[in-house]
């Protein structure tokens, strides 16, 4: 049983891609906002993603991309080329 104001792992996991997200906000918006030289800017997406080695870290940046406002149908062509 957790102690009270314990976090648990699902809240951390929470925690942590919510500050990845404003993280990535202006980078997103950016991304967004210039033409895309891939459908749906894809290849930018995908660049961010294959920074990280680990497909944990990938899967984390993916769900922060997707709530910073990245375009789902680009992160998700990009997520399934990043596994």
């Amino acid at each position: 049983m957790l102690k009270p104001g314990k976090e648990t792992d699902r809240e951390k996991a929470d925690r942590l891609i919510t500050g990845m997200a404003e993280t990535l906000r202006p980078l997103v918006e950016n991304i967004e906002a210039a033409r895309p030289v891939t459908q749906n800017h894809y290849g930018r997406y995908l660049e961010i993603m294959l920074t990280f080695e680990d497909v944990l870290m990938r899967k984390a940046v993916y769900m922060a991309l997707s709530d910073a406002g990245a375009n789902p149908q680009g992160v998700n062509a990009a997520a399934r080329l990043a596994w």
